[in-house]
């Protein structure tokens, strides 16, 4: 995968990203999901939106007075997250534009007690090491608020499969995102199973307390909370004091 070309994508879509909120019904449903997550931690806590768009959740959380930090690598995100925040009555919010490849800036040198990462880990060439980077940045007792691709589901399987046999879909407007050089699909470096994500956050010291899949045709919206269904995961975890396999008792020698 290209960073170079996953920032100009999304450079692209910048201008029209917050309308997704109100076009989209998965859009909506998974900001309410995340917000409905947050609203159960102590108020005034200090979040950080890592690829936080066009700023629609840094506003909603502000707005709900939390204190959020967003970053993104795309300058154009940012631009529209600037604008869209300028006009609103947000609270306490920072904006920030990060290094797509070394995810340097200002950001790092906190903590935060909650940490969201929505619909970027897919487009990372490392997605352990951003893990890891962003389990560092949580608080103990914090969270962290995951979004990735759901492997498992048969739809996100029927779509790769359409997406690697572009010529089923020819004449099928309404699938030509799935197609080209500029579809999402290509761009992403990995989708994730249940086990490939949840590992990597067991070993650094998370705990899963919650998961919610998301996403599918409009036929299937009563049933979408099935791994087989659900396009997408969305997940939060707990950050122990210290990683399970820590407070395991040793045997005595």
């Amino acid at each position: 995968m290209n960073e170079t070309a996953t920032i100009q994508y999304f450079d692209r879509l910048a201008s029209e990203w917050t309308e997704r909120y109100v076009r989209s019904a998965h859009f909506r449903r998974r900001l309410e999901t995340v917000l409905a997550w947050v609203e159960r931690e102590p108020a005034g806590s200090s979040l950080l939106d890592f690829g936080c768009g066009s700023g629609v959740m840094v506003r909603a959380l502000a707005e709900r007075g939390f204190t959020v930090t967003g970053v993104d690598a795309s300058t154009q995100m940012i631009a529209a997250a600037r604008r869209y925040l300028c006009s609103a009555r947000a609270g306490t919010y920072r904006l920030e534009v990060i290094d797509g490849r070394s995810e340097e800036g200002t950001y790092r040198h906190a903590t935060y007690h909650g940490v969201l990462c929505v619909a970027v880990l897919e487009y990372v060439r490392d997605a352990g090491a951003l893990l890891a980077r962003l389990a560092a940045l949580t608080d103990a007792g914090g969270f962290l608020i995951v979004s990735v691709p759901n492997q498992t589901s048969l739809l996100r399987r029927l779509e790769w499969f359409l997406h690697r046999h572009q010529r089923l879909l020819h004449g099928a407007a309404a699938l030509a995102g799935l197609t080209g050089s500029d579809s999402y699909l290509h761009l992403q470096t990995q989708q994730f199973t249940l086990p490939t994500i949840d590992r990597p956050l067991q070993a650094l010291g998370f705990a899963l307390e919650g998961i919610r899949y998301q996403v599918s045709p409009l036929g299937l919206h009563a049933v979408e909370n099935h791994r087989r269904i659900g396009m997408n995961m969305l997940l939060k975890y707990r950050k122990l004091a210290q990683p399970q396999w820590a407070a395991q008792p040793r045997a005595m020698p």
